[in-house]
Order: structure tokens, then C-alpha cells, then sequence
């Protein structure tokens, strides 16, 4: 697609946000606990937009982030990070279980623990299985959270995020509220639904790919 420069033991279960299960041993902190994010320039299409059109990190952002192997972990933007294109982002939880290595750190937004991450035969270009939401939340000025999807690649913990999708934008005037917009594709175009994103280390835009049980 071409783009466009735009919750007793249930609550103890809750604590561990990756996919795996609680390890036996005691937690040993690991250099993977914070990444640091931020989104390209001159692209339109986060929770947030500052003056000058820049991309902020929103409260309550959390991203998936699989750290060189295919097991995935939840890190969530900081407190102080609100409202910067460049955040803070802590570990949610363990990531304890079995992956297979990869060769790049990569990460996707919104965060969903469903999401899985495979590599190419090379280790250059990275799939993650995802599902597009059929409704997503406006909010006045920007996006609401968990609204349009992101992706990273990189040999370290700081990750520069590239939208996967276009952007939409509607300038709407009078004094009538707007509660909500349908918006279909041409004929038979997928717009929602189970997807394939293809992210690359290489910095080039990534790719999205629609099942055949998308809408």
C-alpha cells in the first residue's frame, strides 16, 4: 500500500503481559527493559499531532516489541515521554519462554499480544500477522489510541516507527455533529481484517498484504 505522509489469580496473571508463560526463577533485569521510540518525520498519522504537524506519543501508548527473537513483550510509553515525538518505553511483564532468534529488534503499534513475528530467509525483512480494527476512534485534532498501525526495525533499542497505512483526512464544516464516517474501497478492496505487515531493516517502507477473510 502506498504511503501517505500521514485486563485471586487472573489479576496475578495480569502482571505478566507477554506471551509466555511465569518463569520459576527470579526476575533478572535486562538491558531490553526500556526501548526508545519516535516516529518519522513529516507523516501525519499518530494519537497525537503537535504544531507543525509532528507525531506525539500519546498516554497509554504501548507498543509489542520482539527483542532479536520471536517472542514478543509489551512496553508502554512513560509518564514523561507523553507528548514527545522521541519516548521512553518500559517492559510490561516478563519475557520468559521459548522463541527462535532473529536479527533485528522489531516492534509494531498498536500493541497486541497476538501479534506474531517471522523472518525472511535472509533476516532483512520481517512479517508480523496482525488485524486491522474494522472501527477506529478519532479524536478532536489527531487520532484516538491504538488507531493506526506502526512499524520498526532496528540492531538496537531505538526504533524509529514508519506508518504501515495511509492516512485519511476529512475537513468538515457547519455546525452539525459528526458521530461517525463509513469509509469502503473501491470495489473490492480490503480496508480492515487480518493482514500481513512486512517490515524492513533496510528502512524502506513497509508493506501490508489483506487476507482472503479480510473486509
Amino acid at each position: 500500500m502506498k504511503k501517505i505522509c500521514v485486563l485471586a489469580g487472573a489479576a496475578i496473571m495480569s502482571l505478566f503481559s507477554c506471551q509466555k508463560n511465569q518463569p520459576s526463577e527470579p526476575y533478572q533485569k535486562s538491558v531490553n527493559d526500556i526501548i526508545y521510540a519516535s516516529v518519522e518525520d513529516d507523516c501525519s498519522s499518530r494519537t497525537s499531532i503537535a504544531d507543525g504537524n509532528n507525531i506525539v506519543w500519546s498516554e497509554g501508548d504501548c507498543v509489542i516489541s520482539f527483542m532479536k527473537k520471536t517472542l514478543g513483550c509489551k512496553y508502554r510509553v512513560t509518564t514523561e515521554s507523553v507528548g514527545s515525538k522521541s519516548a521512553e518505553f518500559t517492559r510490561v511483564g516478563l519475557d520468559y519462554g521459548e522463541s527462535t532468534p532473529l536479527n533485528h529488534n522489531v516492534s509494531y503499534y498498536p500493541y497486541d499480544a497476538a501479534v506474531v513475528c517471522a523472518a525472511s530467509a535472509e533476516g532483512s525483512s520481517y512479517t508480523l500477522s496482525v488485524t486491522l480494527p474494522e472501527t477506529q476512534q478519532y479524536v478532536s485534532g489527531g487520532f484516538a489510541g491504538n488507531s493506526f498501525p506502526m512499524t520498526a526495525v532496528s540492531d538496537d533499542n531505538n526504533l524509529t516507527f514508519k506508518n504501515v497505512c495511509g492516512l485519511l483526512k476529512l475537513q468538515l464544516k457547519g455546525v452539525q455533529k459528526v458521530a461517525s464516517i463509513k469509509v469502503q474501497g473501491n470495489t473490492t478492496e480490503k480496508l480492515s481484517g487480518a493482514a500481513v505487515v512486512t517490515a524492513y531493516a533496510d528502512g524502506s517502507v513497509p508493506s501490508i498484504e489483506m487476507s482472503s477473510s479480510a473486509m
